[in-house]
Protein backbone atom coordinates (compact mmCIF):
# COMPACT_ATOMS: atom_id res chain seq x y z
CA UNK A 1 0.00 0.00 0.00
CA UNK A 2 1.03 3.61 -0.47
CA UNK A 3 0.26 5.92 2.41
CA UNK A 4 3.15 8.38 2.24
CA UNK A 5 5.76 9.28 -0.32
CA UNK A 6 8.72 11.45 0.67
CA UNK A 7 10.58 13.33 -2.03
CA UNK A 8 14.25 13.32 -1.15
CA UNK A 9 15.08 16.28 -3.38
CA UNK A 10 12.70 18.65 -1.64
CA UNK A 11 12.27 16.88 1.68
CA UNK A 12 8.55 17.50 1.46
CA UNK A 13 5.96 14.89 2.30
CA UNK A 14 3.63 13.72 -0.44
CA UNK A 15 0.45 12.11 0.84
CA UNK A 16 -1.93 12.13 -2.12
CA UNK A 17 -3.92 9.11 -1.09
CA UNK A 18 -3.77 5.76 0.59
CA UNK A 19 -4.62 2.37 -0.78
CA UNK A 20 -3.12 -0.42 -2.88
CA UNK A 21 -0.31 0.78 -5.11
CA UNK A 22 -0.02 -0.34 -8.74
CA UNK A 23 3.03 0.67 -10.70
CA UNK A 24 3.47 0.80 -14.45
CA UNK A 25 -0.16 1.45 -15.27
CA UNK A 26 -1.43 4.66 -16.74
CA UNK A 27 -4.74 6.13 -17.67
CA UNK A 28 -5.46 6.29 -21.39
CA UNK A 29 -4.47 9.48 -23.22
CA UNK A 30 -1.59 10.43 -20.92
CA UNK A 31 1.80 10.96 -22.47
CA UNK A 32 4.02 9.68 -19.71
CA UNK A 33 2.57 6.93 -17.59
CA UNK A 34 5.34 7.70 -15.10
CA UNK A 35 2.90 8.05 -12.26
CA UNK A 36 1.34 5.76 -9.71
CA UNK A 37 -2.09 4.21 -9.71
CA UNK A 38 -3.52 4.04 -6.19
CA UNK A 39 -6.55 1.80 -5.63
CA UNK A 40 -8.75 3.05 -2.81
CA UNK A 41 -12.34 2.70 -1.69
CA UNK A 42 -15.02 4.55 -3.62
CA UNK A 43 -15.64 7.88 -1.88
CA UNK A 44 -12.09 8.18 -0.55
CA UNK A 45 -10.86 11.74 -0.18
CA UNK A 46 -7.83 12.80 -2.22
CA UNK A 47 -5.54 15.27 -0.47
CA UNK A 48 -2.99 17.76 -1.78
CA UNK A 49 0.49 16.27 -1.70
CA UNK A 50 2.07 19.69 -1.13
CA UNK A 51 0.97 23.28 -0.80
CA UNK A 52 0.34 24.88 -4.16
CA UNK A 53 -1.97 26.70 -6.56
CA UNK A 54 -4.54 24.92 -8.70
CA UNK A 55 -3.26 25.33 -12.26
CA UNK A 56 -5.87 23.02 -13.85
CA UNK A 57 -9.19 21.70 -12.56
CA UNK A 58 -10.83 19.82 -15.43
CA UNK A 59 -14.11 17.96 -15.16
CA UNK A 60 -14.67 16.98 -18.77
CA UNK A 61 -11.81 14.68 -19.65
CA UNK A 62 -13.66 11.48 -20.59
CA UNK A 63 -10.83 8.98 -20.22
CA UNK A 64 -9.18 10.57 -17.18
CA UNK A 65 -12.05 11.50 -14.89
CA UNK A 66 -11.84 14.79 -13.06
CA UNK A 67 -8.24 15.96 -13.25
CA UNK A 68 -6.34 18.37 -11.05
CA UNK A 69 -2.86 19.85 -11.52
CA UNK A 70 -1.24 21.66 -8.60
CA UNK A 71 1.66 24.03 -9.27
CA UNK A 72 3.99 24.05 -6.25
CA UNK A 73 5.88 27.16 -7.34
CA UNK A 74 9.33 25.59 -7.41
CA UNK A 75 9.22 23.90 -10.80
CA UNK A 76 7.35 20.89 -9.42
CA UNK A 77 3.71 20.13 -10.08
CA UNK A 78 1.52 17.16 -9.23
CA UNK A 79 -1.22 15.60 -11.34
CA UNK A 80 -4.26 13.80 -9.91
CA UNK A 81 -6.58 11.92 -12.31
CA UNK A 82 -9.57 9.64 -11.84
CA UNK A 83 -11.65 11.60 -9.36
CA UNK A 84 -15.44 11.83 -9.54
CA UNK A 85 -15.62 15.15 -7.72
CA UNK A 86 -13.31 18.16 -7.31
CA UNK A 87 -13.41 20.34 -4.21
CA UNK A 88 -11.21 23.15 -5.57
CA UNK A 89 -11.17 25.34 -8.68
CA UNK A 90 -8.57 26.98 -10.90
CA UNK A 91 -6.44 29.56 -9.11
CA UNK A 92 -7.28 28.28 -5.61
CA UNK A 93 -4.47 28.13 -3.08
CA UNK A 94 -4.37 24.70 -1.45
CA UNK A 95 -2.42 23.71 1.65
CA UNK A 96 -0.64 20.40 1.97
CA UNK A 97 -3.05 17.73 3.19
CA UNK A 98 -6.18 19.69 2.28
CA UNK A 99 -8.96 17.72 0.55
CA UNK A 100 -8.97 18.39 -3.20
CA UNK A 101 -11.39 15.75 -4.49
CA UNK A 102 -13.18 12.46 -4.05
CA UNK A 103 -12.65 9.15 -5.82
CA UNK A 104 -15.36 7.24 -7.57
CA UNK A 105 -14.81 3.68 -8.75
CA UNK A 106 -11.65 4.47 -10.69
CA UNK A 107 -8.22 4.43 -9.03
CA UNK A 108 -6.32 7.64 -8.41
CA UNK A 109 -3.55 8.28 -10.93
CA UNK A 110 -0.85 10.43 -9.28
CA UNK A 111 2.09 11.92 -11.13
CA UNK A 112 4.95 14.25 -10.21
CA UNK A 113 6.29 16.66 -12.85
CA UNK A 114 9.33 18.88 -12.80
CA UNK A 115 9.42 21.63 -15.42
CA UNK A 116 6.68 19.81 -17.41
CA UNK A 117 8.61 16.50 -17.49
CA UNK A 118 7.13 13.53 -15.66
CA UNK A 119 9.24 12.06 -12.87
CA UNK A 120 8.78 8.57 -11.46
CA UNK A 121 7.46 9.16 -7.91
CA UNK A 122 9.19 6.02 -6.67
CA UNK A 123 12.52 7.27 -8.03
CA UNK A 124 12.45 10.23 -5.64
CA UNK A 125 11.95 8.11 -2.57
CA UNK A 126 14.89 8.21 -0.16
Amino acid sequence: SCTRIVASRTGKSLAAGSGRLNRGRRPPATASGSGLEIQALEGSVVRASRTGRVAVAATRLPTLGHTLILDHGDGFSTVYCGMDQLFVGPGSHVRQGAPVGRLGRAPLYFEIRYMTRARDPLAVLP
